[in-house]
């Protein structure tokens, strides 16, 4: 499978369908490719590749949690007193624009998980 179908299987995955279906509605919408050895070997090395990139990329999360225990993340905005209302609010972008120039740490957008943006001055977990 090279994406996801719902009730049939995951990326990655090896599924057994009717030669009919295979060939009139998973390769032609580029869902899945024939399971031959030539095939499963590059799917094996590239699902091996991005494993490698997913493990690196959860310990450079990992190391940039450790970090915000130590120094947390700053973000200043313009207020009128202690607890009011922001002229600006903070939304998950701006997190991640913060992150990448205190940290040197490039975030993904679905990284971020802000239930909603901060309205009010102080401090928060994010």
């Amino acid at each position: 499978m090279l994406q996801d179908v719902n009730k049939l299987g995951f990326q990655g995955e090896e599924v057994k369908v009717k030669a009919g279906y295979a060939r009139n509605f998973l390769v032609p919408r580029g869902l899945g490719v024939y399971s031959v050895a030539e095939t499963r070997d590059k799917y094996l090395v590239q699902i091996t590749l991005e494993s490698e990139e997913e493990v690196a990329r959860k310990r450079r999360q990992q190391q940039v949690q450790s970090q915000l225990t130590r120094r947390p993340l700053e973000l200043k905005r313009q207020v009128n007193g202690p607890g009011t209302v922001l002229n600006d609010c903070v939304a998950a972008d701006h997190v991640e624009v913060a992150l990448k120039k205190q940290f040197k740490y490039t975030a993904q957008l679905e990284d971020v998980v802000l239930p909603e943006p901060i309205k009010k001055s102080g401090e928060f977990d994010i």
